[in-house]
């Protein structure tokens, strides 16, 4: 399934000759490649708050079953009782201003 995200970032530890991308495992943040990440700017409010673009994803969908208040706050299949969730495996990293891209060296780990 096809949708558009956006990243905010509270990121209070990026210096100023640093920029805050988001890299994932997904193509349109560069397969955990850093030369093909999601690049955030500052937020008009400023640091240390970092927006991105809309960026469209292909996400991965499992079904799962709701119950609750959660169902009557999602448009769900209501003959079935489940809801669409996509997961999508990504990371914030602070890199130099001048950084040109590396791998990550451990997508597994969520330190950035």
């Amino acid at each position: 399934m096809k949708g558009l995200i956006a990243f905010v970032a509270h990121c209070p530890e990026v210096r100023e000759n640093q920029r805050v991308v988001v890299v994932g495992e997904c193509p349109e943040l560069g397969g955990w490649d850093l030369g093909g990440a999601l690049s955030l700017a500052p937020a008009p409010c400023g640091r240390p708050w970092w927006l991105s673009s809309q960026v469209e994803v292909n996400l991965p969908e499992c079904t799962m079953g709701v119950s609750g208040d959660f169902e009557s706050e999602m448009e769900i299949d209501q003959e079935v009782g489940r809801v669409g969730v996509s997961k999508l495996n990504f990371r914030l990293v602070a890199v130099p201003n001048s950084s040109n891209g590396v791998e990550v060296s451990d997508p597994d780990n969520p330190c950035v």
